[in-house]
């Protein structure tokens, strides 16, 4: 393959990561109007919550068939990771679904961004990762953004 080959490769892989990207983000917002509009219509949060995870876990599967039809079975040390990761990722959807039953969806939205503050935060606690002057900076506008979005009266919350 010619370096010219290569390079147009490399530029339609960054395009087709960029789309898939934009999808998602698309995906999570409309997340939070969807969660809103069913827990409007009287559905259960936990049942909400239930079928977002079963959905998502059929997407995923499908997603692992197509890219990896030859997978190789996890160890019972991975299976308890995975269960606990599960556990925990369940625990944060319904958490947030039921705080999605009390705020609007755009106020729910706001709060989503603090994800990676959180995650730094525990990394550097943790000494997974050391602090430098651009995570420091990161977290400061973003929890200063978060802050202004929460506090302006741009949305009403229910």
């Amino acid at each position: 393959m010619s370096g010219s080959e290569s390079a147009i490769k490399e530029e339609r892989g960054k395009n087709v990561a960029t789309a898939i990207m934009i999808l998602v983000q698309l995906a999570f917002a409309g997340w939070h109007v969807l969660g809103k509009v069913a827990l409007n219509t009287g559905v259960s949060p936990l049942f909400f919550a239930l079928i977002r995870e079963a959905g998502a876990s059929l997407v995923l599967l499908l997603l692992a068939g197509i890219f990896d039809p030859k997978p190789k079975m996890p160890t019972k040390q991975e299976m308890r990771v995975f269960f606990l990761l599960g556990v925990l990722i369940f625990i944060n959807i319904v958490g947030f679904i039921l705080a999605l039953n009390l705020v609007s969806p755009i106020t729910a939205a706001i709060y989503q961004p603090l994800i990676p503050v959180w995650t730094a935060f525990w990394a550097v606690l943790f000494k997974v990762e050391p602090a430098n002057p651009y995570m420091i900076t990161g977290i400061a506008i973003s929890v200063s953004g978060a802050v202004v979005a929460a506090m302006s009266d741009s949305h009403i919350s229910e």
